[in-house]
């Protein structure tokens, strides 16, 4: 799923547009004003063009999980180019596996550290899990799917509370 634009990742789109266009002004001022070889602005869209292929993909972030052998693991994938594993955990291991809705935000509170691996902050098939790590409590939050719960109940079947009103 892609990470929508909001928050953070919607102010780094905007400052990425910025750079572009104050890039494209800049250069074109240096080649016209203060070193006059106009012939240099016809290279001024392959630079632009080779900025945004560089630095947009950082703002095109998608996110992947698979559950292979017992574990999850997150993934960011970049513009659809490049692949980073975020985060991996056992399944069998996790303490708690639910939806998050009022019944659960006590879970939520305790936790010490957090990844958010959703689209966007209120989508209506998120679910979390927390684990341990070093004594202390964390917690994952990410849009699941039928399947997905049903691969949490089978490795750990004790911590998973299943939600029925799941869309995929």
């Amino acid at each position: 799923m892609a990470k929508k634009a909001e928050g953070k990742n919607l102010l780094l789109r905007i400052l990425l547009i910025t750079l572009y266009v104050s890039f494209a002004l800049a250069y074109f001022i240096f080649f016209t004003a203060v070193i006059p070889i106009v012939m240099l602005i016809a290279l001024l869209p392959l630079f632009v063009w080779m900025l945004v292929f560089f630095t947009w993909r950082y703002a095109s972030v998608e996110i992947e999980y698979q559950i292979h052998s017992g574990a999850i693991t997150f993934y960011h994938i970049y513009g659809g180019r490049s692949r980073r594993k975020k985060f991996e955990y056992r399944i069998k291991d996790l303490i708690t596996v639910a939806p998050m809705d009022r019944a659960h935000e006590s879970d939520v509170a305790r936790a010490t550290l957090t990844h958010d691996f959703r689209g966007a902050k209120n989508t209506p098939d998120a679910y979390y899990f927390t684990y341990q790590k070093a004594g202390k409590t964390c917690a994952v939050f990410f849009e699941a799917t039928a399947k997905t719960v049903k691969s949490f109940r089978y490795f750990n079947s004790a911590a998973t509370v299943v939600s029925t009103s799941l869309r995929y």
